[in-house]
């Protein structure tokens, strides 16, 4: 599997959802949801055949696996959710 480049780094990342959500009034949900979108799109594919495991934390990285788990899961795949 290849690893990409990051494009932003945590903090900047950070900064940009504070950003979205303060001046757009953009939901924290909807950005967590296409974080998941996102993920689902490029790795359903080379995930085929295999158990997804995904690992939430309580944060707003938690909102984003669950909501990747539940993409994965309607689209047939076999996964399991670990939540902190």
């Amino acid at each position: 599997m290849e690893i990409k480049n990051k494009l932003f780094t945590n903090s900047e990342s950070l900064e940009l959802d504070h950003f979205t959500i303060n001046h757009f009034q953009f939901p924290a949900g909807s950005l967590m949801g296409m974080a998941a979108v996102s993920v689902f799109t490029e790795y359903r594919k080379i995930f085929r055949g295999y158990e997804i495991q995904i690992l939430c934390g309580s944060g707003n990285n938690g909102g984003d696996g669950l909501a990747l788990a539940y993409l994965f899961f309607n689209s047939g795949f076999q996964v399991q959710v670990f939540y902190k």
